[in-house]
Formats: C-alpha cells, structure tokens, sequence
C-alpha cells in the first residue's frame, strides 16, 4: 500500500507533465517547433511519475512504441513529400507519450488521429484555402485530447466502437 505522500508526489509529477504538454503545444502552436529542454524535462517528469508509480520498465514498452510509430511517420511523411512535414520533435514527443501513456498509447494515438483529422478537415473547410498551403502544428492537436482520454478512463478503441454503435 502506498502512502498518502507517495500519492501526492505522483500527482505532483502529473501535474508538471500535463503543465510540459501545454507548454509544447502552445509553443508548437505559434513557433511550428518543439524544443529539445522541454521534450527532456517531460521525460524527466514522466520517468519520476513511472518511478513512484511503480511500473517504470513496463513503460518502456510505450516509449520504444511511441518511438518506433513516430520514425515510422517521419519516414513516411519524408518519403512521399520530400520534405519534413512531421518534424523529429514530433517524433519525440509521441516517444514521450508512448512513455507516459504506457501500452494504451497506441489506443490514445488512434484516438487522436480520428479527432484530429476531422479538426484538419475543419480548419480546410473554414480557411477557404487549398491544403497544400495549410500548415497545421502536430503537437496540440495530438496533445489536446489528453485530458478528455483520461476522464473517460483510457478507453480502447473497442470501447469506443462500442459507444458510438451500440
């Protein structure tokens, strides 16, 4: 049984990661950049969270997930366009969620994806401009959806299936 201090340390460390993930996406936001000392100080913060929390090794797995899917798209994205549209702070940072979000990252990242794309979607719809002119940063859009994942438990991607059509 853990200890009412271990618990507020852990909450502690939440916060500071959710605060890290604000600050990236607001800068990503308005710069188009995420910056190296704040991927490093998230890692910092989610491995602390991992080490009080109790299950640090088992969230490696989320981190070299998070990783692998990131260079994947990177890759991609490289290949196709010639050009780095998914950036390898974008590739960090899914590296960094991977770690913190554990084996449901991959949940969460789909999850993501589908609100994200209609956010996309939305934004070419209202812009009355063609797509290739539209720059869109990853980081808010993937992070924005954070808390809403959370509230609802971390549901899987058959939870959500289920919800919508059932």
């Amino acid at each position: 049984i853990k200890s009412l201090g271990i618990y507020m340390l852990i909450y502690v460390f939440l916060f500071f990661i959710f605060l890290m993930f604000i600050r990236i996406s607001v800068i990503d936001w308005r710069e188009h950049a995420i910056y190296d000392k704040d991927i490093v100080l998230t890692m910092v913060f989610v491995a602390l969270y991992k080490v009080f929390y109790g299950d640090f090794f088992s969230s490696l797995y989320g981190l070299a997930t998070g990783l692998i899917v990131g260079l994947l798209i990177f890759g991609v994205v490289y290949k196709v366009y010639g050009f780095e549209a998914f950036g390898q702070g974008d590739v960090i940072l899914l590296a960094a969620l991977g770690f913190f979000l554990d084996t449901s990252f991959l949940h969460y990242f789909a999850f993501a994806m589908m609100l994200g794309g209609i956010f996309g979607v939305l934004m070419l719809l209202l812009s009355r401009k063609r797509a290739d002119d539209i720059e869109l940063a990853y980081a808010p859009v993937l992070l924005v959806w954070l808390p809403l994942y959370f509230y609802f438990n971390k549901p899987s991607l058959w939870d959500i299936y289920s919800l919508l059509f059932y």
